[in-house]
């Protein structure tokens, strides 16, 4: 995200430049507002969670699958993976890798599985937990105590306003499962600032705020 920010800037710069060549008269004006415009832009698109939320799992996502693409088939990543964590299975990493290769599947029990050791080894380690929990949730299951505990917790520590946004909804939405609708509207409206206007985000929290409501 911050290299597409700084690329749109440079753009804008570049445009403000031939800007100052066609137009003489108050060119330097024209140039200096262009640059302030290009500041404000990408402070305030750089300012979006979700955004760089999406950038991030959409970098994970295709780290896994150019690791995929690199070998024969998916079953030879997944073999190799699982006998390394066989014969070394104090990997937390490793763990989360083939948990999220496993989500990519559909293969929603496994990568359960996998999530779960991961944060066994390492529950200090926040991206081991959203992964576990989201897992167990389209598991049709609820978080168990300790990891929703370690989440709630981690909303007052958590180092990104994209993180904070993913756990107010991850706590949301196994607040509803539980049947707890007045506290899973406590969390869904609380992270509602965390995404942009109009986004399908926003639309989606709205959405299940309202069917809490009712």
């Amino acid at each position: 995200m911050f290299w597409w920010c700084l690329l749109g800037m440079l753009v804008i710069v570049a445009v403000a430049g031939l800007c100052t060549r066609a137009y003489k008269k108050e060119n330097t004006v024209i140039f200096l507002s262009v640059c302030v415009l290009a500041g404000v832009a990408y402070g305030y698109l750089g300012s979006f969670p979700a955004l760089r939320h999406y950038w991030k799992a959409h970098k994970e996502q295709q780290t896994a699958e150019a690791m995929l693409k690199s070998l024969p088939s998916k079953t030879v990543v997944i073999d190799r993976l699982e006998e390394l964590l066989k014969h070394d299975p104090n990997r937390p990493k490793g763990w989360a890798l083939l948990g999220r290769i496993r989500m990519s599947q559909g293969h929603v029990k496994e990568s359960l599985k996998a999530y779960q050791k991961a944060w066994e080894l390492k529950p200090s380690e926040l991206r081991f937990a959203i992964g576990f929990g989201e897992a167990l949730l389209l598991d049709s299951r609820v978080l168990p105590n300790a990891l929703r505990v370690h989440c709630e917790k981690a909303l007052n520590t958590v180092g990104t306003p994209g993180e904070k946004a993913v756990l107010l909804n991850l706590l949301g939405i196994n607040a509803y499962k539980e049947n707890r609708y007045s506290k899973a509207i406590t969390y869904w409206e609380k992270a509602l600032p965390y995404y942009p206007s109009g986004s399908p985000d926003e639309k989606q929290l709205l959405a299940m705020i309202h069917k809490a409501q009712s």
